[in-house]
C-alpha cells in the first residue's frame, strides 16, 4: 500500500497501537517485532479486538483489513516522518545523558502557559517511541517537545531525521550507556548529533554555556545561551538544602523547586531559557517551575517511617550517581544513609565505576552506606570494604522495613532495572 493512502487512513482516525494488550477499537495496529515478542503473531487477535487495520509483514492473512508491508517498523517510521512534515509549529528535540525527562516535563509545564504544547509521553524516546510521539501529536498542537534517547552512535542522528527538529537542547554529556557507546567520548559525539542536524538545517540550539563540553560540540550552530551571567537564563545564587532553590539572575525572585539537588537548577534554567525565548510571561514561567511535581521517582523528596527520603531511582549511571551522591553529602544532615543500586549497561567500564563510587562513600563522614545488587556486592568484595551489601532488592527490603528510620535522611539511587522504589512500598 502506498504511504499516502496509509496516511489518509491514519488521518481519518489517528490512533496508533503496537501492543495488542492495550489495543483500542478502530486503531491502526502495527505488528512490530521485538526481542521478546513478535507483533505479527498477534495480528488475528488485533482484528478480533476491533483494529481498523493491521499493518503486518505476514502474507497469509486474507482479511481486507490487513495491510501487508515488508517491514512494519519502517512503515511506522515513514508514516511518522510524513506526518511531521505537515507541522508548521516549533519542534524542539531534547537529548543528553542525564535529566532529559525532567527537563522535558519542565519545558512542557512552562510552554503550556502560552502554547498548546505536546511532549513525549513518559520515556517514549527511542526508534519506536519518537514515531509514536509524532503520530500522537494532536491536530491543534502549536509546540512539540521530543525527547531523544540513544545507546549507540548514529541513533540520535536517525531520530533527528524522523522528527526534523527546528530547535534543540542537550542537557549534558555524561557516562550513560557505555556498553553501547564504547567510550565517554562517543557519548558526547552521540549527543552532538543533534547539534550537527541543527547546523545542517539552520536550526537553533539552547546551550548551557558554562559546560565546556557542550560549548565545544555546539560550535557552528546558531546558539541561545543560558547558565552564564546576562544570558537568557542564569542563577544568581543557589539555596542550601535538600530542596533545590535558586535566585533568578537579573531578578530578585527566588524559585523553589519540588525536587532534590542543585543539579535540577540546571534543568529549570533550561526551561526558563526556552520559555523566555518563546515569549512565555515571566510570572507564568515561575509558577510553572514552582508547581511542577516530579514523577517516576526522579529527584523526589518523600517521607517514609519518619525519615525524609530522596527517591532518585528512576535510573543511574556513573555521572548521575556521583552528582546525586555529592549533593546529598553536601546538604543532608545526619543521621544520613545512602542506598545505592547497581548501575547497568556499563560494559567493560562497570567494575571501575562501581569501585569508584565505593571509594567515595568510604571516604565520606557521618554516613551509613548500603549497597544493592551483584555488581556493587562484587566490587565491595574486591576492596574488602566493610559495607552492608544485599544481592537483591527483596532481601534489602526485608532488612530495610525492620529498621527505625525516624529522623533519618535517605538517598535512594540505582538503575531502573533495580527498582529501588520497592523499598518504599
Amino acid at each position: 500500500m502506498e504511504l499516502l493512502r496509509l496516511y489518509r487512513i491514519y488521518r481519518d482516525n489517528p490512533l496508533i497501537c503496537t501492543d495488542s494488550r492495550r489495543l483500542e477499537p478502530q486503531c491502526l495496529f502495527f505488528c512490530l517485532k521485538g526481542e521478546r515478542f513478535d507483533g505479527n503473531a498477534f495480528a488475528e487477535e488485533a482484528l478480533e479486538k476491533g483494529a481498523r487495520f493491521v499493518i503486518t509483514a505476514r502474507s497469509d492473512l486474507k482479511d481486507p483489513r490487513v495491510i501487508q508491508v515488508p517491514d512494519p517498523l519502517l512503515t511506522l517510521q515513514e508514516l511518522a516522518r510524513h506526518h511531521r512534515r505537515t507541522f508548521t509549529f516549533p519542534v524542539l528535540a531534547l537529548a543528553g545523558s542525564n535529566g532529559k525527562t525532567t527537563t522535558k516535563e519542565l519545558l512542557k509545564a512552562v510552554l503550556r502557559k502560552a502554547y498548546r504544547c505536546h511532549a513525549t509521553p513518559g520515556n517514549y524516546n527511542n526508534h519506536i517511541g519518537v514515531p509514536l510521539t509524532l503520530l500522537a501529536t494532536p491536530s491543534d498542537t502549536d509546540f512539540l517537545v521530543v525527547e531523544m534517547g540513544a545507546n549507540h552512535l548514529q541513533e540520535t542522528d536517525f531520530l533527528c531525521k524522523l522528527a526534523e527538529p527546528t530547535y534543540g537542547l542537550v542537557t549534558n554529556n555524561g557516562l550513560d550507556h557505555l556498553e553501547g557507546f564504547g567510550s565517554p567520548e562517543n557519548v558526547a559525539r552521540a549527543n552532538a548529533e543533534l547539534y550537527e542536524f541543527l547546523k545542517a538545517t539552520g536550526g537553533v540550539a539552547f546551550v548551557n554555556m558554562a559546560d565546556a563540553s557542550l560549548v565545544k560540540y555546539s560550535e557552528g550552530v546558531q546558539r541561545v545561551a543560558y547558565n552564564v551571567p546576562n544570558s537568557m537564563a542564569w542563577d544568581n545564587g543557589v539555596q542550601e538544602g535538600l530542596q533545590a532553590a535558586f535566585l533568578v539572575g537579573g531578578r530578585e525572585k527566588w524559585i523553589k523547586l519540588n525536587m532534590f539537588g542543585r543539579h535540577n537548577v540546571l534543568n529549570a534554567l533550561a526551561a526558563l531559557c526556552v520559555g523566555r525565548y518563546f515569549g512565555v510571561p515571566e510570572n507564568d514561567i515561575y509558577q510553572a517551575l514552582e508547581s511542577y511535581q516530579p514523577t517516576g521517582h526522579r529527584s523526589a523528596i518523600l517521607s517514609y517511617g519518619g525519615a525524609i527520603v530522596v527517591s532518585d531511582c528512576y535510573n543511574a549511571n556513573p555521572s548521575s550517581m556521583e552528582v546525586a551522591l555529592e549533593e546529598f553529602l553536601r546538604v543532608a544532615p545526619a543521621p544520613r544513609t545512602v542506598i545505592l543500586g547497581d548501575m547497568w549497561e556499563l560494559g567493560s567500564y562497570s567494575a571501575e565505576h562501581h569501585l569508584r563510587i565505593i571509594h567515595r562513600i568510604l571516604n565520606a563522614e557521618n554516613l551509613q552506606a548500603i549497597l544493592c545488587g551483584p555488581l556493587f556486592t562484587q566490587a565491595a568484595r574486591e576492596v574488602s570494604a566493610n559495607l552492608l551489601c544485599f544481592e537483591s532488592v527483596q532481601s534489602l527490603k526485608n532488612w530495610f522495613s525492620g529498621q527505625n528510620w525516624q529522623g533519618h535522611h535517605i538517598l535512594l539511587k540505582g538503575s531502573r532495572g533495580m527498582s529501588l522504589e520497592k523499598l518504599l512500598e
